[in-house]
């Protein structure tokens, strides 16, 4: 276990998943609780049993104490039998913190809410992605558009709950897309902080020399040109989209391979299955590859060339900032935060959601211009070290917390 300064705050972050767990809202909470107990706090993770395999509690070698609550559920209904388990917990745990930190309010908020508020336990709310404000993750699906009917029927449950939400809380907001959804739902300015979220830039740096040829070599990409992604593969992060303008890449003659880094993780939203058929119904398997879910995300950005990132919705975008952090141009739609993450020219090339001739068009100017690949990346890397380093991020959120604490319970 690492050494670290003796706790200045006790913080329950409390999440639906966690690592193991794939995905980049649950290994940023990771990150960011090892990088507050780097700043002096003392973290326990309070987070659902999503298997059996999971250990029940651990520590973390970060310092960070983890602990799964309850008996593991199925993927789309574990969420809500978590609710019950988490307040039984909390009834017995509220007197070992000093502040609640919730990561993802859709579901956890309201029941949450009202526990911290009896126990007068500050309560920091952090939405991971657009919608979970504004009630558009109930009736807006990826793919399919937004439901008249099911907006009808629980907008009058969302406001409730975001009046019971803005009595008990603070609000985090990790872009300004993020708080401007808050403000519009009627949180006051005072109670907004926007902190952005942290990036590792010492695990994602640019590799020397020496090392991308062993990880090119280790990868089997020889002299390709490598496209990569990394994340979910589930449906909203654009990947239908990505494929219809590979395969036109391919077709008119594009060089290179497209590598898909993650997988859909067993989640109701995966479409993982659909993906690799897709490939193979179109003869693309030579030019697509799939990795699988992987921990060491950061060696496959080392060895690629270009990172693509085609979501249709991102409240800030931590995959692309990981890939800036490795030197690599990013193409990205405009998609929610990406605009204030990804600046065009600066970061990357940004293209409209949905448009796979934009999208095709950048992949030919960077596949073609290997000069331009480098600036962008430089200038790409300098920026996330100055904006982004899990420090000065960590920093924000001691200061801030420090402030609730003297603030208490409005």
């Amino acid at each position: 276990m690492t050494d670290r300064p003796q706790s200045g705050v006790r913080v329950a972050l409390v999440i639906d998943l966690f690592p193991p767990i794939v995905g980049g809202a649950e290994t940023h909470a990771r990150d960011l609780a090892g990088a507050l107990v780097r700043a002096g706090a003392t973290v326990t993770v309070l987070t659902r049993r999503a298997s059996p395999e999971l250990a029940e509690s651990e520590t973390l070698d970060s310092g960070v104490r983890v602990e799964r609550i309850g008996k593991p559920g199925s993927p789309r209904w574990g969420k809500y039998r978590f609710i019950p388990d988490l307040l039984s917990a909390w009834e017995t745990r509220a007197a070992d913190f000093d502040l609640v930190y919730l990561c993802g309010f859709r579901v956890l908020g309201w029941p949450l809410a009202g526990a911290v508020r009896k126990s007068k336990t500050p309560l920091v709310l952090r939405a991971e992605v657009c919608g979970e404000m504004s009630g558009a993750f109930i009736w807006k699906s990826p793919g399919k558009g937004e439901s008249a009917v099911l907006k009808a029927f629980f907008s009058p449950l969302v406001a409730w709950r975001n009046r019971r939400l803005i009595r008990s809380g603070e609000f985090l907001a990790i872009s300004s897309v993020v708080s401007a959804e808050y403000s519009a739902a009627g949180v006051q300015k005072e109670r907004i902080k926007q902190i952005p979220n942290g990036i590792d830039t010492e695990r994602f740096s640019p590799p020397l020399r020496e090392e991308r040829e062993a990880l090119r070599a280790e990868f089997g990409f020889s002299d390709d040109l490598v496209f990569l992604y990394s994340g979910k593969l589930n449906r909203g992060k654009g990947l239908q989209d990505l494929l219809t303008a590979w395969a036109k890449y391919v077709e008119a003659g594009g060089e290179g391979i497209l590598v898909l880094v993650g997988s859909g993780g067993g989640q109701f939203l995966s479409e993982e299955e659909e993906l690799n058929r897709r490939v193979r119904e179109e003869g693309l398997e030579e030019r697509v590859r799939f990795t699988g879910y992987r921990q060491d995300v950061e060696r496959w950005l080392k060895a690629a060339d270009v990172f693509v990132f085609p979501s249709e919705a991102e409240s800030f975008g931590l995959a692309p900032l990981e890939a800036n952090a490795c030197g690599l141009p990013v193409i990205c739609t405009d998609a929610g935060a990406l605009a204030e993450t990804v600046p065009d020219g600066v970061a990357g090339i940004r293209v409209r959601v949905g448009d796979t001739d934009a999208l095709l068009k950048a992949m030919n100017t960077l596949a073609t211009n290997p000069d331009l690949r480098r600036e962008i990346g430089e200038r790409a890397r300098a920026r996330v070290i100055e904006e982004y380093s899990f420090a000065a991020v960590a920093s924000q959120h001691m200061d801030w917390f420090g402030k609730l604490q003297s603030k208490g319970i409005s």
